[in-house]
């Protein structure tokens, strides 16, 4: 990605600088980044002696972090006590990022994808929920709890079987598609049930779909991992990438 390239080469430009920031405090590579086009959307606190920065270049966006009274930044997650990734938390707060009209994309999956639909129901059947979801995933499986416990009457919930972990996955997923309850064996799977060799054998048939949602879903949603949760409200389409639930039900709250 443009983001990750320039934030590289600017790496390599600030090592031969020292190691001590200049007097406005901005990192010398936050400077260099900026200086490249990438824009600043916010700085702040995350806790005492640390900083971060807010960068979005187009649709990317990036959080980076730095030692205050430095040049020494630092990036990736950030878990805290709870298990929560505070990096992404400081995205959803500190970033604006423009998202693409994933209106046609949502109606493609719709035709060409094969999906089952949640046993939880909504009540008007107003809105939609699809998830790209691997059943060896562990925030997937986190999902599937969290969207069968949450009562979302306004929602129907459909699970699109991906394979983004490996063989087991391919096999699972194919597994679902050709279930006659693919939510029952879901909970089974998530319980750790481990299907026969018999039946993997037997859903051998549906791997190339399994592939077809895998590819279909991540190249029009922009998706690098699962769970991508797209989220239809009165036709319009956001998408969310990995499992974060206070931002999901806010989400929700919408429809």
């Amino acid at each position: 990605m443009k983001l990750k390239r320039l934030l590289l080469s600017c790496i390599t430009l600030t090592l031969s600088l020292g190691s001590i920031a200049e007097e406005d405090k901005t990192p010398t590579l936050v400077k260099r980044l900026v200086e490249k086009g990438i824009e600043l959307q916010n700085t702040f606190e995350l806790t005492e002696g640390v900083t971060g920065y807010a960068l979005l270049d187009g649709t990317e966006g990036m959080v980076l972090y730095s030692l205050d009274g430095t040049d020494l930044i630092f990036n990736g997650d950030i878990i805290d006590k709870d298990g929560k990734n505070i990096s992404d938390i400081m995205k959803d707060e500190y970033l604006i990022i423009p998202e693409p009209d994933y209106t046609k994309a949502l109606a493609d999956l719709k035709e060409g994808a094969k999906y089952f639909e949640s046993p939880v129901k909504a009540g008007k059947q107003k809105n939609n929920i699809f998830v790209l979801h691997d059943p060896n995933c562990g925030y997937c499986k986190k999902a599937w709890s969290y969207l069968h416990t949450n009562r979302w009457n306004n929602f129907n919930i459909n699970w699109v079987p991906v394979a983004a972990l490996g063989q087991s996955s391919l096999e699972n997923s194919a597994l679902l598609i050709g279930h006659k309850d693919p939510a029952k064996l879901m909970n089974n799977l998530e319980k750790g049930y481990k299907p026969s060799r018999a039946d993997i054998e037997k859903a051998k048939k549906y791997h190339d779909q399994v592939r077809i949602n895998t590819s279909k879903g991540f190249k029009a949603f922009n998706a690098a991992g699962t769970p991508t949760i797209i989220i239809e409200i009165d036709g319009k389409v956001q998408v969310m990438r990995g499992f974060i639930p206070d931002r999901l039900e806010k989400i929700l709250a919408q429809g």
